[in-house]
């Protein structure tokens, strides 16, 4: 029984190489990767000078969207500052306590915007749910946690509103650090778009400000930025001294993106420092495994508008 198992084990260990050889890139691939990427980058940076926001994807895969966000924080600010976090179906409002020294203490909290009480099949993210239903959302989560950290009393006391920045994780065009504009859903929202109550195409920021004032949130919407450019502020503001610094982010989650602090930004038109790549996209010099092939061949696909994949009909 002993030498079976482990018979077994030998040869499941053994299968297991075989995938990790083939998913594995050599140093060729590695480089050649590299070199590609840091070329569309250019081209990235070329196609902002020529057409500002507007994406010219025969020039370059990448969107390269301005942040509008000037400089790193230094780690030493302090204060209590809310953020709204919002890049899938669940929504988090957050209160960060800054200490200093880049040290902070956060609390939050959660709704699922999927099962949250709605009369919608796909709750607020269905078409027929408006955006003011959806950001109401935002902003009574951001005062349930106003209420538990005893922040709203001392608002209301001293009549003044907290500062919250909005990590809004959709493609959008930029015009300001507190101004943004949302292109297109993705990740399977579509609200508003059957409802009259729409969304794309609208200032996200002015759509927040719109709903913490209707239900008397005391937030003051400071700063929209995507997940990936909240990821390197919130890194950068953490980052120990002696250590190197942050000057790139990425994100792996339902979406991949990528930022970084571009030290030529002005020249190629952007207001701000750091680069929101919209890496998604990038589609130049990525090599296929036998599993990526094997995976493009056998998914079921309909609606071809959307590019939606129903379901995969291979197993392992």
């Amino acid at each position: 029984m002993q030498v079976r198992k482990q018979e077994d084990e030998a040869r499941q260990e053994a299968e297991l190489e075989v995938l990790r050889q083939m998913l594995t890139p050599t140093k060729e691939i590695l480089t050649k990767l590299c070199d590609s990427f840091l070329i569309e980058l250019q081209r990235g940076l070329e196609m902002h000078k020529k057409h500002g926001a507007e994406w010219v994807p025969s020039e370059c895969s990448m969107k390269m969207l301005d942040s509008c966000v000037p400089h790193l924080p230094s780690g030493q600010e302090t204060g209590e500052v809310y953020a709204i976090d919002f890049g899938g179906s669940t929504v988090r409002a957050v209160r960060c306590s800054l200490e200093g020294n880049g040290k902070m203490t956060v609390e939050q909290e959660k709704v699922c915007l999927r099962t949250a009480e709605s009369p919608f099949p796909k709750g607020f993210m269905d078409k027929k749910a408006g955006g003011t239903e959806l950001f109401n959302e935002f902003a009574k989560c951001a005062h349930r946690l106003l209420v538990n950290s005893g922040d709203l009393q001392k608002c209301e006391a001293e009549h003044k509103k907290l500062p919250v920045g909005f990590t809004f994780s959709f493609p959008c065009i930029q015009t300001a650090l507190n101004s943004s504009k949302l292109q297109s859903w993705t990740k399977g929202f579509e609200t508003g778009r059957e409802s009259g109550d729409v969304v794309e195409g609208q200032d996200v920021a002015a759509l927040l400000t719109k709903a913490l004032e209707h239900l008397n949130v005391p937030l003051n919407v400071k700063a929209v930025v995507n997940d990936t450019v909240g990821t390197l502020m919130s890194c950068a503001y953490q980052r120990k001294p002696g250590s190197p610094q942050c000057l790139v982010a990425l994100i792996l989650g339902t979406g991949f993106n990528a930022c970084y602090v571009e030290p030529e930004a002005q020249k190629y038109g952007y207001q701000g420092s750091i680069v929101n790549l919209e890496a998604g996209n990038y589609n130049r010099e990525l090599p296929y495994t036998e599993v990526d092939t094997e995976v493009r061949n056998k998914l079921i696909w309909w609606d071809a508008r959307h590019g939606a994949a129903v379901a995969s009909v291979f197993s392992f």
